[in-house]
């Protein structure tokens, strides 16, 4: 049967080229999770303005004060 070549394998059967994707995405879940308590937190937190994810730190939450808007850098780890 030379020339004959495999069929391609569906992408449900492949095994991953690499594994750390999979790693990281688990720490991603837990960071997704603590930014949406933030986002949730800005429904009666008026101060609270912005969530930023994946700029300067893991999450950057910036509020409102009288005269100027006050920064706070968050660090998430999930062990």
């Amino acid at each position: 049967m030379a020339g004959m070549s495999i069929p391609p394998q569906s992408i449900y059967d492949l095994s991953p080229i690499e594994l750390g994707g999979i790693e990281a995405r688990k720490g991603f879940a837990f960071q997704d999770h603590v930014s949406a308590g933030f986002c949730l937190d800005m429904l009666e937190d008026t101060k609270l303005i912005e969530v930023w994810c994946e700029t300067l730190d893991d999450i950057l939450l910036i509020f409102q004060m009288p005269d100027s808007v006050c920064v706070e850098f968050v660090q998430v780890k999930s062990e």
